[in-house]
């Protein structure tokens, strides 16, 4: 299955989900209202280690914090002598989406942009930190509800309702992200030659799992092995062309199956 693919409706499948339950069977790691920061990095960039190891520090606090953290590899400093073993085209467009909806004139690393609205140099610590405040603050209506949940069925779904807020606008698309746990890599040649660099919640496969009018919603979850070798699946929702992010939930899955 290819990344992005838009997905129908699935069969009840299996998978498990981290502490926190959400009802008789199901089970959230994070409640909502979350940020969600997203790094666009590369193996490549020298620029990019420090952004890294920020990184690898937002992790370890999104618990705490209410945070969803994601590392997406892009492909095209790969012509600099080492190519990325974790990028992809799609975490590429994904970032020339952003570029588009934020109205910038290039793409750059490293680069975040928190809660799909504001961006800035994924280095620049105490503007992701104000980022991030300001995300949490100014949500409508603390964004969306987003959970993991089990249907009567047993069948594995996620649920989606909209805060009973007048400022809540809604012609959203929902997307699953599918992505790894920590993991050091040598980097053999390139910019960052010599170097052993640590990389977290790595990014591997980005699905359109449906559309969303705001209101309140249950959607099926895909079968099978979506990606070999992830750890987590984040559900995100994210106002249309690539907007503002709405909502969204973290859970754990098993050998990249649900």
């Amino acid at each position: 299955m290819s990344a992005w693919s838009r997905l129908g409706s699935a069969a009840a499948v299996t998978f498990a989900l981290l502490a926190g339950a959400a009802s008789a069977h199901a089970q959230t790691i994070v409640s909502t209202p979350v940020t969600v920061v997203e790094l666009f990095t590369s193996q490549g960039c020298n620029s990019c280690p420090p952004a890294d190891k920020f990184l690898l520090e937002l992790v370890a606090r999104q618990d705490r914090d209410n945070l969803i953290v994601l590392g997406y590899h892009v492909d095209y400093w790969d012509y600099l002598g080492w190519a990325d073993t974790f990028a992809t085209p799609a975490s590429t467009q994904r970032q020339k989406g952003y570029m588009r909806s934020l109205r910038l004139q290039s793409v750059y690393t490293p680069q975040m942009v928190v809660g799909g609205r504001f961006e800035l140099v994924g280095a620049d610590r105490p503007a992701v930190e104000e980022a991030i405040e300001r995300a949490r603050t100014t949500m409508p209506g603390g964004g969306a509800n987003v959970w993991f949940d089990y249907a009567e069925n047993g069948a594995p779904v996620l649920r989606v309702e909209a805060p009973k807020s007048p400022d809540f606008k809604v012609d959203a698309d929902i997307f699953l992200v599918l992505f790894a746990d920590t993991k050091n890599v040598p980097i053999a040649r390139g910019e960052n030659a010599g170097k052993t660099i640590g990389y977290t919640n790595i990014v591997q496969t980005m699905i359109h799992l449906t559309k969303w009018d705001g209101k309140p919603a249950t959607f099926a979850l895909p079968t099978g092995q979506l990606s070999p070798g992830a750890s987590f699946c984040a559900a995100i929702v994210q106002q249309a062309n690539q907007g503002p992010i709405l909502g969204a939930v973290r859970a754990r899955i098993t050998d990249g199956r649900w």
